[in-house]
């Protein structure tokens, strides 16, 4: 049941993304249930009376910890929800956090840098797509 949730949150939010940066074919939105729960992320999510509105996802390693997904239910954008889950990882991490983005989401590169986050690399996806990866050190 949670995986169904994460998993029709993600694709409200992945599709607005995609129609963001004009990129139709974003890799998350082809991940189902199962394959989601195969995942080793830890999740954070912020629930209200309506269900799943919000979550970040996270995959920690030695000497860092990588956001790997950031979702937020597009008719609940500009409540605070995502810089409310980056903090909550910033918070936690002792070691730098790290996020990859779309070099043409714009909105998202806006919230990182307030946030803390400096550019560190710009490279393509295998699917071809223009990403920026920013850091934040503890």
């Amino acid at each position: 049941m949670i995986a169904q949730a994460i998993i029709a949150l993600q694709r409200r939010s992945y599709r607005a993304e995609a129609d963001l940066i004009g990129f139709p074919d974003l890799p998350p939105l082809r991940e189902s249930p199962a394959e989601l729960m195969q995942s080793t992320e830890r999740f954070f999510g912020i629930r209200t009376p309506s269900g799943l509105m919000a979550l970040v996802a996270v995959e920690a390693s030695p000497g860092q910890v990588l956001i790997s997904r950031l979702c937020v239910s597009p008719d609940h954008t500009r409540r605070g929800f995502a810089s409310r889950l980056v903090r909550h990882v910033m918070a936690d991490a002792d070691v730098p956090v790290i996020v990859e983005t779309a070099a043409a989401n714009l909105p998202a590169l806006a919230l990182y840098r307030q946030l803390g986050f400096s550019e560190a690399d710009r490279f393509k996806s295998k699917e071809g797509l223009d990403l920026v990866r920013a850091v934040a050190s503890p």
